[in-house]
């Protein structure tokens, strides 16, 4: 009997990878702008940079976060019976056993 939990986590664990490489890509974005190019067209430069930013999360990422949470749905489905761990404050615990 899986705990909620531990399919939570290993959801959040594929998400936190994600947000990781995000964060890289950005990072790399962010040091490749020319800052000459900024002063010369900070309009155009900051539309091009709107744009890759678009593409980092639309074409690259939208689709890890659509599988991961596929598979979230697929593994809790597929669970014969979810055990949810009780809370240490039994207040918590009543919502839970009603």
């Amino acid at each position: 009997m899986p705990l909620l939990d531990s399919i939570i986590h290993k959801h959040l664990d594929v998400l936190d990878e994600a947000k990781a490489e995000i964060e890289k890509d950005i990072d790399e974005l962010i040091v490749s702008i020319d800052i000459d190019a900024i002063i010369d067209d900070p309009q155009g430069v900051m539309e091009y940079v709107a744009e890759l930013l678009q593409q980092i999360f639309i074409e690259k990422y939208s689709q890890t976060a659509i599988q991961a949470g596929l598979k979230l749905a697929k593994d809790i489905q597929e669970a014969d019976n979810i055990e949810v761990p009780k809370s240490k404050d039994p207040k918590l615990n009543q919502e839970i056993l009603a």
